[in-house]
């Protein structure tokens, strides 16, 4: 626990958290860093981030002491409110290396020194952290849920659908859109749950309920490899807790007692 009027200091290099003896939290802020950028506040401590050059743990006289890690390594394994203090860091490290030349003329971005923003020099154009916005739905049939293997995935873990939302598109649309387009079904009955901030890289997940309304599964080959039908007594590996696509099946079965 943090102690009230201190700060935390996350070490970050390009998509690694930085660990010292196996802690993320640094008391201070390393010797030199690209750019330090607040995170948020949490339990009265003020959280900020320092984004080091790769080679700058080489150079640092911890270095004995620190290794670094993913984000995903602490899905599930710290508190809701501090893995999202986490999750923030990590989509404000992905907006800074990924926006830092002005798209409209080409000069090097710089930190706004009012708002949370990146600067052009030349133009004044503004460039704030963005987010995508995406849906996530299980499909529903009685007692079943249908359930995805995706293409990208290393493990045999089955899934919810999702999809980002097209331009000029709802959050219902792309629900009804993407079942179609990934597994050939139609839904209809659409429930919209709960959402999550997924820092991976950087979205906004909109997770909804929907009930099979007619066709036959027809997987599409690009995204998905395998889907399938489960029994909420016969489920295959599915993902861990801290995920919504979890939240979202564990909410259905708790509901089919």
């Amino acid at each position: 626990m943090t102690n009230a009027n201190t700060t935390v200091w996350l070490w970050m290099t390009r998509k690694q958290i930085v660990l010292t003896n196996g802690n993320y939290r640094h008391a201070e802020q390393p010797p030199s860093a690209a750019v330090f950028l607040p995170v948020g506040k949490l339990l009265g401590a003020e959280w900020r981030m320092a984004l080091l050059e790769d080679d700058a743990l080489h150079d640092n006289p911890l270095s004995a002491c620190l290794e670094s890690t993913t984000l995903r390594s602490f899905l599930g394994q710290v508190a809701e409110d501090e893995f999202a203090l986490l999750s923030r860091a990590s989509q404000l490290q992905h907006w800074w290396l990924h926006h830092q030349f002005c798209g409209q003329c080409g000069t090097k971005n710089i930190l706004h020194d009012a708002e949370l923003a990146l600067s052009c020099r030349a133009c004044s154009v503004l460039y704030y952290p963005r987010i995508s916005p995406c849906v996530i739905m299980l499909v529903t049939r009685g007692k079943q849920c249908l359930l995805a293997k995706h293409t990208r995935s290393s493990r045999q873990r089955y899934s919810c659908l999702a999809g980002f939302i097209e331009v000029g598109e709802s959050a219902e649309a792309t629900v009804v859109r993407e079942v179609a387009e990934e597994v050939g079904l139609r839904v209809n009955n659409l429930r919209y749950i709960t959402s999550q901030n997924w820092p991976f890289p950087s979205q906004l997940m909109l997770g909804f309920l929907v009930d099979y309304s007619a066709g036959d599964i027809a997987i599409d080959g690009v995204e998905i490899e395998d889907a399938a039908w489960f029994n909420v007594d016969n489920l295959p590996e599915i993902p861990p807790e801290g995920t919504i696509s979890r939240f979202l099946i564990d909410h259905f079965c708790a509901n089919q007692a």
